[in-house]
């Protein structure tokens, strides 16, 4: 290819490199995994890339057809080397391989799943550790019912709340010190149910109304985010804050935080 390239004969050297444009389009037109076992062990679906460089192929080809006749070779061997590379690149081999989802892997520097759980982890174990706990078990002989509320995102991109909010209420039910209540998007969902049971189910298996249990805390928060930045390097900052509050008295017995800090260079 780079022989019909910077050959010394430049009209010899173009039709040379037209005519290897030809083979390689030809090559693709006509394979395909059944007839070359090459193309099996590629990830992406075969026949819709084979389209798209396709279409591709053909309407390069059309334009260095076109150059041929009136640009200077400089620019015909410009053209060529270019279609190479897009060619090339279109047949790149995708790779996917399956990891632990414990370890803890940052490709961007953005809060991910790894953030989520390890604050999760350790703010639910410094509220079931706090004086609050055992000062109401002494003055109601019970465990505390709680209830997670809102958590705000308010950094400088996109984080699923839900994400971290789940992740929470595993901690607490896996904890045992306290018990937990749903929260009031899905206790909509199971009030409907129960209206269902009350129309269509056994009697004797109708669950009945007015049976709740009613929080006696929720917990609520906030994510903020400060992204420092200078040319090429930025440092990503995330703090996690955390309220528990009396839902009889509103009195805030609880609150926590929590920081990350991430070194990003390129």
């Amino acid at each position: 290819m780079f022989t019909a390239l910077v050959g010394k004969d430049t009209k010899k050297s173009a039709i040379k490199t037209r005519n290897y444009l030809i083979r390689f389009g030809t090559s693709i037109f006509y394979s395909s995994p059944e007839n070359d076992p090459s193309l099996a062990r590629f990830s992406f679906p075969v026949k819709t890339l084979k389209k798209k460089v396709q279409c591709l192929y053909i309407y390069c080809l059309n334009q260095y057809n076109h150059l041929l006749k009136y640009v200077d070779m400089k620019q015909i061997m410009v053209l060529s080397a270019v279609l190479i590379m897009i060619l090339s690149l279109g047949c790149q081999r995708r790779t996917v391989t399956r990891i632990d989802p414990e370890r803890a892997i940052d490709l961007s520097g953005r809060w991910n799943e790894t953030d989520s759980r390890l604050v999760a982890q350790e703010m639910i174990a410094d509220i079931v550790s706090h004086p609050w706990l055992r000062r109401f078990e002494t003055s109601n002989g019970r465990v505390p019912v709680l209830i997670v509320g809102q958590v705000r995102n308010r950094s400088h991109e996109h984080i699923d709340a839900e994400t971290f909010i789940r992740n929470m209420e595993r901690e607490f039910v896996n904890n045992g010190t306290v018990r937990l209540v749903q929260g009031a998007e899905f206790r909509e969902q199971i009030r409907m149910e129960r209206a269902d049971q009350h129309e269509f189910a056994l009697p004797e298996t109708i669950a009945r109304w007015k049976r709740e249990i009613g929080a006696d805390f929720m917990l609520t928060g906030t994510m903020n985010s400060i992204v420092d930045q200078f040319r090429r390097d930025k440092i990503i900052y995330y703090q996690v804050n955390l309220e528990l509050t009396d839902m009889e008295t509103n009195e805030k017995v609880w609150i926590g935080e929590k920081q990350i800090k991430k070194a990003v260079s390129n």
